[in-house]
């Protein structure tokens, strides 16, 4: 990105070595030696874990951008999770360096070099990526945060297949809609679950939460919701007809609903940034926040009455339990950070620092305090130099010149989407650590996209 504009000659797809024959014919092989195998004591699940992986990487080396739906569905839907027993294969992990090193070697076999990202927003993600690593090295719980550390570099192979491999228009419509279908779904599992009964009482509220670790606490489930509905405006208004309008209305509603139902303060505060974000951009401001008004005074007419409790305490000044904990969180995040201010306790270290400074397992609940404490002064500024590229990059897209008006303006509209995101979650980040909240990094890897095709378009205008 920075200054550089990408020739679409540079974006387009090096063509293949490997035919459909021979896709055929290994995987065919590879099918009758799993079945061979399964004469063995292997566990199932694991086996046509193992045949599918397998399959999925070969044709990668076919079709390169096929490997971004594999691994966005081993991310997203986590089956290791939800099913035991291909735990130790740590799929996310492993199969998603496979992938990567199956693009390098098609890459190789093709004569072309290995595609990696070198604009500015993309730099600074991975000096963020680095910045973590060095405060690992002088971490209270080194394992832990390590477990950090592995954590970004799965967010690294889906941010390289944002960035690299998301060459055109149509890709990057997959991509997003793919990713906006796959986090609507975990909201529709865990709505689905709590209407049948399967929910949690928490602070004395019924909550819902994800199946998996993605989404599994209310509050990020609810965040995640939050962040899913300016996607599908910007999908709303990309496209003129009526039905994917509709299914998008859908979609924004359920996300909505299943806001609600996790009852997450801070995902209120989140979508309510959101919208007052969108009103800030709007030319009808007055009328958007007339009609924001009656929605919230709509939806406060037939929530529960747990729910009114729940969330009328955000403004009642009152100091319940859990804003106690916070207030000390926060007061033991300010300690952490004085006793180690350039590398922080360790990335994903604080509870664990708060028990061992004060006997008790509690997290930081505050984005600003999360970042100080865990990663100091180098972590802190890594992360929001970050940040601020971004929003500065989204300014860059809304005003790319050398493009039709109706692209201008889906650029724009797709900015707004980013700004949207981004103050929804840094307005949730006062109550909320969300360090690690992918959000933050698929938002990136998208906006890159979008500004190399977008930079692309103009530069062959």
């Amino acid at each position: 990105m920075g200054n550089q504009l990408i020739p679409q000659s540079h974006l387009r797809e090096p063509e293949t070595l490997v035919t459909g024959k021979t896709v055929f014919y290994v995987g065919l092989a590879t099918a009758i030696i799993g079945l061979s195998a399964a004469t063995l004591k292997v566990d199932p699940a694991i086996l046509i874990g193992s045949i599918i992986g397998l399959l999925g990487l070969l044709l990668v080396f076919k079709y390169p951008f096929f490997g971004f739906f594999l691994y966005a569905l081993l991310y997203f839907l986590r089956p290791g999770e939800r099913y035991p027993a291909l735990a130790p294969l740590r799929l996310e992990l492993v199969f998603g360096l496979l992938l990567l090193a199956a693009i390098a070697v098609s890459d190789a076999l093709r004569g072309s070099r290995l595609r990696f990202p070198t604009d500015r927003l993309s730099i600074s993600f991975f000096v963020f990526i680095g910045a973590l690593g060095v405060c690992t090295l002088f971490s209270e719980w080194k394992s832990q945060s390590a477990e950090v550390v592995f954590t970004f570099v799965k967010l690294f192979i889906f941010y390289y297949y944002l960035t690299v491999l998301v060459n055109t228009e149509k890709r990057f419509l997959y991509a997003y809609w793919f990713i906006v279908v796959l986090t609507t779904v975990i909201g529709i599992e865990a709505a689905y679950n709590y209407f049948s009964g399967h929910f949690r009482i928490n602070q004395g509220v019924m909550r819902t939460g994800g199946a998996t670790s993605y989404g599994e606490h209310a509050n990020s489930l609810a965040m995640y919701m939050a962040t899913t509905i300016p996607m599908l405006i910007y999908l709303m208004a990309r496209y003129r007809k009526a039905l994917v309008r509709a299914i998008c209305m859908g979609l924004i509603g359920i996300c909505f609903v299943t806001l609600l139902i996790t009852a997450s303060r801070s995902g209120v505060l989140c979508i309510l940034a959101i919208a007052f974000c969108y009103a800030w951009f709007s030319r009808h401001r007055a009328a958007y926040i007339a009609a924001l008004v009656l929605l919230s005074v709509a939806t406060w007419v037939v929530l529960p009455e747990q729910y009114k409790q729940r969330y009328g305490s955000i403004t009642s000044g009152q100091i319940d339990e859990s804003s106690q904990g916070r207030i000390d969180a926060w007061k033991a995040g300010l300690g952490m950070f004085t006793d180690r201010p350039f590398v922080g306790v360790g990335p994903g270290v604080f509870a664990a620092a708060y028990l061992d400074r004060h006997g008790l397992w509690l997290y930081s609940h505050s984005l600003y305090i999360e970042a100080l404490a865990e990663t100091g002064v180098i972590g802190t500024t890594a992360f929001f130099t970050f940040l601020v590229i971004m929003i500065l990059d989204l300014r860059k897209l809304s005003r790319i010149r050398g493009v039709p008006e109706a692209r201008s303006e889906e650029l724009k509209v797709f900015a707004r989407a980013g700004y949207a995101i981004i103050a929804g979650l840094l307005v949730a980040g006062v109550f909320g650590h969300i360090l690690q909240r992918d959000t933050w990094y698929l938002m990136a890897g998208l906006v890159v996209a979008k500004y190399n095709l977008a930079a692309a378009e103009s530069a062959e205008a």
